[in-house]
Formats: structure tokens, C-alpha cells, sequence
């Protein structure tokens, strides 16, 4: 074992890109300390504890589960992709018997200092692995009776839309032993000296999310509340969770159940360009820069019209900008933090929506209401009573609705009472019975008869609907996870 000494994270860095380019070695993995490169698996074995291992069997079978639920993702459970399931599950922190490396450097130089807690003794770490060498040492212990059973394997993959491991250039080594002790890497010591200048985190974790990270998002919100529930049900708390209508309608609310069909409008012809799985790579997807000239001190109006006949132009004249994401600047803000709030709304709303079948203009309207709505906050207390005020005072008496997405994970948005009117199926009052027939026209009653978008809304209107008002205000209410597809929401009421 070579153990190389200096003096702070840049100069180790730079003698890490020195060796690599030597040829000495060619994959790379930063720790805060030297301590054993264990797997996180591992990690959780070395500590008996039956509770953690029940917790850890439990989360391994949700997960699969919900990818065996989601069209998109059942390709993950093919036997010649169980190493692309495994790198999820290891870049959202399930663990694994994979332990994470790098061909670049410089990412071994950012995870030698990423930490909350910065240690005030010992030396940080980046080990350096010459892969050639590891596994001809391996090729000559496979066949050592004390190494029967044990695996080494060097895996190389490109998961589809995992864009945190595209940006890491992130290898792994799979190993269901501790291999270190057969193979003690090299490594370079140097003191903590904090983060270096680059890269930062945005480019390690991008903002930016891929179709599969967006999936993940809403994955790991129904995790967390199922965890919710389950530390509550061990504390003896009474959990009660609220049936669901059969059909997601109230069927004596309706004199004919028969009749409470889909629309034409939700045929499956129509609803088909939804039904998308785009594959994007992460560097190939990085655009420009987009600055939009707003007054935001004038009126919310203009404010919402001005930035979206902006965004109307860029895709008129850009087209292809679709296929980018964009940093979207909005010039002559009153503070320079207000840039990034503003920011931070935009950047999710433009992502979610440029792949999917959204018209344009549709995707104007959505980038207008961000942006005024945002402008409108700056400097309020940004809670959901704030923004539906706000909503309400510009746009028309709104109301906060819920809405979930086929796998049960959901969000909450704001939207205009009259657009609900206005996306409703033209023969709603004829379809309920008299004594209900009075909530044709009382949206919020009426959500609690029926929540199945697709008995409910004509599909045009609803989809309109949803793009313009529900999306950004879950952005502006920083929703976590944001559902952006209307064809896939299976609930769509007062939450």
C-alpha cells in the first residue's frame, strides 16, 4: 500500500489527476476520513440490529414493488439490469453491497469534503484503485478455499436518466466481503480544508431533473410517509387512513352508473403521446441561458403575460429548446436573492414540462403564473394560505386541491374555481341525481362526489387547467415531489 501526503484537498486533487494521467490508477473515491471502504450494507451488518435489518428487507421490497408498478421502470427488475437497480438504490441511499468510485478526480476531491460536520482531527482521504491490478489479484484468489463464496466485481454502467451518476462519473465495485483486506488501496492523506472551488454541489447533484429522478421523487415521498406510519403504529398511535370510493365516484350521488363514462376526449388515441419514457443524457441535455426582460413593479397581469409571451417567443423561435434544460434569468429584481427564489420555481416547471405533449403556449401560461406569482411573494411568507391569497386576488377565487398519481404518491395545488367550471364535462348536472344536482356548479362540494379526473373533466380543458395553474403553484409552494402529468393522476379532489 502507497499512501501519498499533502497539504490541503486541492493539491491532493492535483496528484490525483497526475496519477490518473500516469496510468497508475483509474478509479478514484473521496472520504472524509481513511476509514475501511465498506459498502453501506456493510456498514449496517457490522452492528447486529434486527430492527434495522427488517427496516432494510422492507425498503428493498417496496422499492421493487413500485418499479414492478411503474411501466416505465420494469426493465429494472430484468435479470441483465439488476446492476442498474442496485446504482438507484445506491445514489438515494438504500443500502447496498456496492461501493460508490469515480474516474474523475476532482468528484473524489468533492465527496473528501462533503459533510455537515467538519471533523477538527485526522486527515481526509482519496483512495486510488487500479482496477487491472485488483482483479488480476482476484483472478489468483477466487479459487483460495477462505475466499469460496466471495465476489469481486468491477461494474461500469450508464443507468437511463440516472443524471446524478452520469454528472459523478460514478463507477462501482460490488463485493460481498470485506475485499480490503486482500487489497488495501492506495490513498492520498491530506488535512480537512473544506470544500475545493470545484466542483460545487449543482454539479454533482444537478437541479435539473431527469424523467427517472422526477419518478424518484414522488417514490421516496410515499417511503417516507409509509415510514411515517409505521413509527407511529410502533408507538401504539392509532392510525387512520380514509377509504377511497370504489370507481373514484360516490355511486348514489348518480342516476345511471353506466353513464359515467370517459369522455371521447380521453381516448386512447389522444392520450397515447403521454404514455412516454424520453432517455436524455445528462451533458447532452445542459442549455443555455434565458433572460426574460420583466418589470416587477408593475401590475400581475402584465407581469404574468410580459414573461409568458417571452417564453412563447424563445419556443418559436427555438424550438429545439425543448430538448434542453435552461437556467432561466429574470432581469431587474429589486434583491439579487430574489434571482435564485425565482429561479428555483422555474427550473422544475420548465423540466417537468418541456417532454411532456403540453402545447406551447401551454407551457407560456405555466412559466407566466410562475413568475408572477413568485414576484408576488418575494419578501411574504410563503405558505399555502400567502399564495392562495395572492392566487385568489389576481386570478379569481381559487381553491387548493389534491391530486395523486397512479402510484399513490401526490401533491397539492391552487387553481381558479371558474377553471374547474370551465373543465368539467358538459353533462355533469344531467349525470347526478336531484337531490345532488345543486353541486353541478359548487366545484367543492361536487370533488367530494367524484375524484376520478377522467369521469369528471373534458381531457383539453382539464390538461389545460392543470398546466397553467396547478403545476406552477405547486412550484411556488415548493411541493416535493411535483406531479406534472395529467394523463397518470388517478385522484383529483379536495385533498
Amino acid at each position: 500500500m502507497t499512501v501519498y501526503e499533502k497539504a490541503n484537498i486541492e493539491e491532493a486533487v492535483e496528484l490525483a489527476y497526475a496519477l490518473k494521467e500516469d496510468g497508475r490508477y483509474n478509479w478514484f473515491r473521496g472520504q472524509v476520513r481513511d476509514w475501511p471502504p465498506l459498502s453501506s450494507l456493510a456498514r449496517m451488518y457490522r452492528v447486529p440490529n434486527s430492527e434495522a435489518k427488517a427496516n432494510y428487507d422492507r425498503r428493498v421490497r417496496n422499492f421493487a414493488d413500485w418499479v414492478a408498478r411503474t411501466p416505465e421502470l420494469r426493465y429494472l427488475l430484468e435479470p441483465e439490469h439488476v446492476h442498474d437497480r442496485f446504482a438507484i438504490m445506491q445514489h438515494y441511499g438504500i443500502p447496498t453491497r456496492y461501493l460508490d468510485f469515480t474516474t474523475d478526480p476532482g468528484v473524489a476531491g468533492f465527496f473528501a469534503a462533503d459533510t455537515k460536520k467538519p471533523p477538527m482531527e485526522g486527515k481526509a482521504c482519496i483512495y486510488c484503485l487500479n482496477t487491472d491490478e485488483l482483479m488480476s489479484l482476484w483472478n489468483d484468489l477466487v479459487e483460495i478455499d477462505s475466499r469460496k463464496g466471495a465476489s469481486i466485481e468491477l461494474v461500469t454502467i450508464n443507468v437511463r436518466n440516472l443524471w446524478r451518476l452520469q454528472a459523478q462519473h460514478g463507477v462501482f465495485l460490488f463485493s460481498n466481503y470485506n475485499w480490503d483486506i486482500d487489497y488495501p488501496m492506495d490513498r492520498i492523506l491530506f488535512a480537512y480544508s473544506g470544500y475545493p472551488s470545484y466542483p460545487m454541489s449543482e454539479q454533482i447533484y444537478p437541479k435539473d431533473k431527469s424523467p427517472l429522478e422526477q419518478l424518484l421523487d414522488q417514490y421516496f415521498s410515499l417511503e417516507q410517509a409509509d415510514s411515517t406510519i409505521q413509527i407511529l403504529r410502533q408507538r401504539d398511535v392509532t392510525v387512520i387512513q380514509s377509504n377511497v370510493l370504489p370507481g373514484g365516484f360516490l355511486p348514489e350521488a348518480f342516476v345511471n352508473e353506466s353513464r359515467l363514462v370517459p369522455l371521447d376526449s380521453w381516448n386512447r388515441n389522444v392520450l397515447q403521446p403521454w404514455e412516454l419514457d424520453p432517455v436524455e443524457n445528462y451533458r447532452e441535455t445542459i442549455g443555455p441561458t434565458v433572460r426574460l426582460r420583466i418589470d416587477p413593479t408593475a401590475g400581475t397581469e402584465k407581469i404574468m403575460k410580459s414573461a409568458g409571451f417571452g417564453v412563447n417567443q424563445i419556443l418559436r423561435t427555438r424550438p429545439a429548446i425543448r430538448s434542453k434544460t435552461v437556467d432561466w434569468v429574470i432581469t431587474g429584481l429589486p434583491e439579487p436573492s430574489s434571482q435564485e427564489t425565482i429561479g428555483n420555481t422555474l427550473r422544475p416547471v420548465w423540466n417537468g414540462m418541456r417532454r411532456l405533449p403540453f402545447k406551447d403556449g401551454e407551457i407560456a401560461d405555466a412559466m407566466g403564473y410562475a413568475v408572477a406569482l413568485s414576484i408576488m411573494s418575494l419578501g411574504k411568507q410563503v405558505t399555502g394560505d400567502a399564495v392562495a391569497e395572492l392566487f385568489s386576488r389576481r386570478f379569481g377565487q381559487c381553491m387548493r386541491v389534491g391530486f395523486s398519481d397512479q402510484d399513490g404518491s401526490g401533491s397539492v395545488g391552487l387553481v381558479a374555481r371558474d377553471s374547474i367550471r370551465r373543465a368539467l364535462r358538459p353533462d355533469i348536472a344531467e349525470l347526478l341525481v336531484p337531490k345532488y344536482a345543486k353541486f353541478a356548479d359548487d366545484v367543492y362540494n361536487l370533488l367530494q362526489l367524484i375524484y376520478n379526473p377522467r369521469l369528471m373533466f373534458d381531457f383539453d380543458e382539464f390538461k389545460s387547467m392543470f398546466a397553467r395553474e396547478a403545476i406552477p403553484t405547486q412550484a411556488v409552494l415548493q411541493r416535493e415531489p411535483i406531479i406534472f402529468n395529467p394523463v397518470r393522476l388517478k385522484f383529483f379532489g379536495i385533498p
